[in-house]
C-alpha cells in the first residue's frame, strides 16, 4: 500500500511540473486540432488578407522597375600578342560573383550618387519630400508617444538644450549610397556571362537612370582600373629596370677587375698543372722507394762485415767480384779474405753515397710538390671566382633583358586596353508600376493572420486541463476508467432521471450498463456490494451516476438501496422525485427509526432510497459513529447492492469516512471540465488513508463535442455511424 501510495505522488509530482512527456508533441494530435478549428484560423487568415489588401492599396507607394543587362567577355583576342599585366575575367563562378560584387559595392554606388546627384533627389533625401499634414489617428498616436517619451525621460535642465546640427555633406552622400543598396539589384543569368541590373524606385526615369549609368561606370571603371594597372606596372618596371641596369654594370666591372689581378687562368692551363703533379709525385714514391732499399741493403752490408758473415755479404751486395772470392775466403785464403772486405768496403761506401743522394732527390721532390699544390689550389680559387662572377653578370643580364621587354610590352599596352564587358540591352523607362511590395503585403497579411490564428487555437488548447478522453484520464490517474457515460438530455434532474428510466436502450443507459459490468468484473473474488461514488468538486455528476447505477442494478432483479451520503445539500430527492416522509438516514442513526421505516421506493425506478435530513452534528461526526456502521452491516444483510451518494472530497472529509465501509469506490469526472490537479489532490486524499479507487468515470460527455474534438471516432458512444443501429433515440 505505501508503495502505491508512493508511486501516485511520484505521478501527483510528475503532473505538477508539467511531465516531460507533455513536451514532446504529438503531430497527429496537433494537426486534428488544427484540422477542428479549421474554420476559425480560415477566418483569422481571412481577416488579415483583408488588412493586406487595404494597405497594398492605401499604404503602398506604386514602384517602377528597370533592368539593364550587360555581358561579360572572358576571351578576348588580344591586338598584340603580349603577356597581360593588368588582368581580366576569368568565367569562373568566382569570377561572375566577384564582378557581381563589385558592381554593388558602396565605391561604384558613391560614384552613381555623384553622377546623377541623388543627394539632391527627394527619393533618397527625406529632407526634400513634401511634408504631408498628419491624420488624426497619426497625430493621436504622435502625441501619446511624445508624452511617453517625456515621462521615461530623466529629469534634466530644460535651459540647456542640445545643439541641432544640420547634415553634413558627406553624410547625406553615405546616406543614399545606403539607400540604393536596397533599390539596386544585380543578379547572373543562369549558365551565361549576362549580369542583370535592376533598379526599383518610385520614379520611372530615375529607375532607367539608374539602371544605365551603373551599367556604364562599371565598363569605364573596368578600362580604368586596366590603364591605373598598367601605368603602376610601368612605374614599377622602370624602376626596376634602373636597378637591373646598374646591377649589370658592378657585376661586369667587378669580373674584369678580378680577371686583371689573376692573370692567365683556365682550366687547361689547371689540367697541365695536375699532370705535372701527378708526375713529380710518381718521381719522389721511386725516390723514396730507392731510398729505402738502398737503407736496406747498406744495414745489411754492414751487420755482415762486422760480424764476418761473408757468405751474407756476398748474397746482399750482389756483386761478382765478391762472389768469386767467396769459395777462397771460405778456403781460408787469407790473401782472398782481404780482398774481400776491401771490395766489400768500397760496396758500403758505394750504397751510402747512393742513398744520401735518393734522399736528397726525395727532399728536393717534395718541396716541388708542395709549391706545385699550393700553385694549383690558388689557381682553382680564382678560377672559381671568376666563374661566379660570369655566372652573377650573366644572370643580371638576363634579367636586364626580361625586364627590359616586359617595361616595352607595359608601354605599349597602355594604349591598347579594352573593357571586357558590354552592355547588350540598356534600360528603358517603365510605363507601368511594379509593386511587390503590395503583393508581399497581401501574402504576409494572410499568412500572418492563419498564423495568428493557427496560435490562437493552439494556445486555447495548451491552456485546457480538464480531461476529454478515457485515455487522458487514465495515464494522468494510472486508474482504470470504467464507464465514459454521456450527456443525458433533460434540464431538471427528475428529466434526467425519468430519460434514464423511459429510455431503457439509449446511449446513457447502455453507458450506465457497461459501468455495470465493469465494476461487476473489476473484483476478481466477489462483486462489490457496497459501492460508494464520489468526485473532486461538486456538481461532477457523482448523484446522476449514483441514481443511473441504482436503477440498472434494479432492472437485473437486484434489491437496491440508495443511500443520501451527501447530507449537506441533500439533492437526491431532486433526483427521484421525493420528499422526507419524516423519517430519514439521521434517524435510522439514532435508532429513532428502523432502516425498513426510513427508506422510500421512487415510482418508476425499482429501488430504495434512503434520504438525508439537516442535522445539529457535524456530519462528519455522525457518519464516523459506530451507529452509521451498524447501519451499512444492516443493509448489507438486507440488500444486494449498496449505493452510496458521497459529498466531494476536496470540499468536506465525509467521502473518506464513508470510504472505510464500501467495497468498491467509483470516482466521478466531469468531462472537459474538473481540473487535473483537482482530480489527482482527490484520489491523493484517498490513498493517504489507504483507499485506492476501484475506478473512474468519465460524465456528461457531450458527442458533439468530443466528434469537434477527434475523438468521436475512437468510441461507439460517441459516433453516431457505429451506434445508429444499437442505440434508441
Amino acid at each position: 500500500m505505501n508503495q502505491e501510495r508512493h508511486a501516485f505522488q511520484d505521478d501527483v509530482r510528475s503532473v505538477r511540473r508539467g511531465d516531460a512527456a507533455d513536451d514532446e508533441i504529438d503531430l497527429g494530435a496537433l494537426i486534428r486540432t488544427i484540422w477542428r478549428k479549421k474554420w476559425v484560423i480560415a477566418l483569422c487568415a481571412l481577416a488579415g488578407l483583408a488588412l493586406g489588401i487595404n494597405h497594398a492599396r492605401n499604404g503602398v507607394m506604386p514602384l517602377y522597375e528597370a533592368r539593364a543587362t550587360l555581358a561579360l567577355e572572358s576571351f578576348q583576342e588580344p591586338l598584340v600578342d603580349f603577356q597581360n599585366i593588368s588582368g581580366g575575367f576569368f568565367g569562373d563562378d568566382a569570377s561572375i560573383t566577384t564582378e557581381i560584387e563589385i558592381i554593388r559595392s558602396r565605391v561604384m554606388l558613391g560614384k552613381l550618387v555623384d553622377a546623377l546627384d541623388l543627394t539632391n533627389h527627394p527619393e533618397f533625401n527625406p529632407a526634400l519630400r513634401p511634408v504631408e499634414p498628419p491624420s488624426q489617428v497619426s497625430e493621436a498616436l504622435g502625441g501619446l508617444a511624445t508624452a511617453l517619451r517625456d515621462f521615461l525621460r530623466p529629469a534634466t535642465d530644460e535651459s540647456v538644450a542640445a545643439p541641432v546640427s544640420e547634415p553634413v555633406e558627406g553624410d547625406l552622400r553615405e546616406e543614399a549610397v545606403t539607400a540604393l543598396l536596397g533599390v539596386i539589384d544585380i543578379s547572373s543569368i543562369e549558365w551565361s556571362y549576362v549580369l542583370d541590373i535592376k533598379a526599383v524606385t518610385g520614379d520611372a526615369q530615375l529607375s532607367a537612370d539608374l539602371a544605365n549609368t551603373l551599367a556604364d561606370l562599371y565598363i569605364r571603371d573596368r578600362i580604368e582600373v586596366k590603364f591605373e594597372k598598367a601605368r603602376q606596372s610601368t612605374e614599377w618596371l622602370t624602376g626596376r629596370v634602373a636597378d637591373l641596369r646598374m646591377d649589370v654594370e658592378r657585376s661586369v666591372s667587378a669580373l674584369k677587375e678580378f680577371t686583371a689581378d689573376a692573370g692567365v687562368v683556365s682550366e687547361e692551363a689547371l689540367l697541365g698543372l695536375n699532370l705535372r703533379l701527378k708526375d713529380q709525385r710518381e718521381r719522389l714514391a721511386e725516390s723514396e722507394l730507392a731510398q729505402s732499399a738502398a737503407a736496406t741493403r747498406l744495414q745489411t752490408l754492414m751487420t755482415a762485415r762486422d760480424r764476418r758473415h761473408f757468405s751474407i755479404a756476398a748474397a746482399a751486395a750482389q756483386d761478382p767480384a765478391l762472389r768469386r772470392l767467396l769459395p777462397r775466403v771460405e778456403s781460408g785464403d787469407l790473401s782472398a779474405e782481404r780482398l774481400f772486405e776491401t771490395r766489400l768496403e768500397q760496396l758500403i761506401q758505394q750504397t751510402r753515397d747512393a742513398n744520401s743522394r735518393n734522399a736528397e732527390q726525395s727532399s728536393v721532390l717534395q718541396r716541388a710538390i708542395a709549391e706545385q699544390e699550393s700553385d694549383i689550389a690558388r689557381q682553382s680559387e680564382e678560377l672559381f671566382q671568376i666563374q661566379e662572377l660570369e655566372r652573377e653578370a650573366d644572370a643580371n643580364r638576363l634579367l636586364y633583358e626580361y625586364f627590359l621587354s616586359r617595361l616595352k610590352e607595359s608601354s605599349v599596352q597602355e594604349g591598347l586596353q579594352q573593357s571586357d564587358a558590354r552592355v547588350i540591352s540598356p534600360a528603358v523607362v517603365p510605363r507601368l508600376p511594379f509593386n511587390p511590395a503590395g503583393g508581399r503585403a497581401i501574402m504576409l497579411g494572410f499568412l500572418f493572420g492563419g498564423l495568428i490564428g493557427v496560435g490562437y487555437v493552439l494556445f486555447r488548447e495548451r491552456m485546457v486541463t480538464a480531461f476529454r478522453t478515457a485515455d487522458e484520464l487514465e495515464e494522468a490517474t494510472n486508474l482504470p476508467v470504467l464507464g465514459q457515460i454521456p450527456r443525458i438530455p433533460g434540464r431538471t434532474r427528475k428529466a434526467l432521471v425519468k430519460y434514464l428510466a423511459r429510455k431503457p436502450s439509449s446511449a446513457p443507459v447502455e453507458a450506465v450498463r457497461n459501468l455495470r459490468t465493469s465494476l461487476v468484473l473489476s473484483q476478481e473474488s466477489a462483486p462489490p456490494q457496497v459501492i460508494m461514488i464520489t468526485s473532486a468538486v461538486p456538481g461532477e455528476g457523482k448523484s446522476t451516476t449514483a441514481v443511473a447505477l441504482a436503477q440498472n442494478y434494479a432492472g437485473l432483479g437486484k434489491k437496491v438501496l440508495l443511500i443520501e451520503g451527501d447530507i449537506r445539500r441533500r439533492t437526491l430527492a431532486g433526483f427521484v422525485g421525493l420528499r422526507p416522509n419524516g423519517k430519514t438516514l439521521l434517524d435510522v442513526i439514532a435508532r429513532s427509526a428502523t432502516l425498513h421505516e426510513a427508506v422510500q421506493t421512487p415510482a418508476e425506478f425499482g429501488f430504495d432510497a434512503l434520504l438525508g435530513s439537516p442535522a445539529d452534528v457535524n456530519p462528519a461526526d455522525l457518519l464516523s459513529s459506530e451507529r452509521f456502521g451498524r447501519l451499512i452491516y444492516e443493509a448489507r444483510e438486507t440488500y444486494d447492492i449498496v449505493i452510496l451518494d458521497t459529498p466531494p472530497l476536496l470540499v468536506v472529509p465525509d467521502a473518506r469516512i464513508l470510504g472505510q465501509h464500501a467495497d468498491a469506490i467509483l470516482f466521478a469526472v466531469l468531462w472537459n471540465r474538473t481540473d487535473r490537479l483537482q482530480v489527482l489532490d482527490a484520489i491523493k486524499e484517498l490513498r493517504a488513508i489507504g483507499l485506492k479507487p476501484s475506478g473512474l468515470v468519465l460524465s456528461n460527455i457531450d458527442p458533439k463535442g468530443m466528434r469537434q474534438m477527434g475523438h468521436g471516432g475512437r468510441y461507439g458512444v460517441y459516433d453516431r455511424r457505429l451506434g445508429r443501429s444499437y442505440y434508441a433515440a
